[in-house]
């Protein structure tokens, strides 16, 4: 009677080997792919943080230069002083880094993945540790 309990319990312990054996894989896998995904997502907000300064460049630096002397150039004519010049100019350029600022975030939105596959692989690893348990009781 002893022979059938030794065999019973070195099969258990094969199979919570087994068991941990696929849990470590798992969670290594799994890190890695947290990992990956992070570095990446790291990568598209470094080029939103780019594109958002290179727009505050342009709107604080440049541009205004240009069309101050746009305005100096165009006083006068159609009937226009400087300073109506400068109002159409000021809201060119605002149109202008709005939607440069949109497009920046909209291109950000779509490519940031916030860990979507992380967090799916580990509701799949969830659903197969339901189902080896409720196969192991059975």
């Amino acid at each position: 009677m002893a022979q059938p309990d030794a065999s019973l319990g070195a099969e258990v312990r094969d199979e919570l080997a087994r068991l941990v054996a696929d849990v470590r894989h798992m969670a290594a896998l799994r890190w890695e792919l947290a990992r990956r995904e992070a570095l990446a997502d790291l990568r598209a907000a470094r080029r939103l943080a780019v594109l958002a300064v290179a727009a505050a460049v342009m709107a604080l630096a440049v541009l205004p230069l240009v069309a101050v002397a746009g305005a100096c150039w165009l006083d006068g004519r159609f009937g226009l002083p400087m300073s109506g010049w400068l109002v159409i100019f000021a809201v060119v350029l605002a149109a202008a880094a709005t939607a440069l600022g949109l497009f920046a975030w909209r291109r950000f939105r779509r490519e940031f993945s916030g860990l979507t596959g992380t967090l799916e692989e580990l509701r799949e690893d969830l659903v197969w540790l339901e189902e080896w348990a409720g196969r192991q009781r059975d």
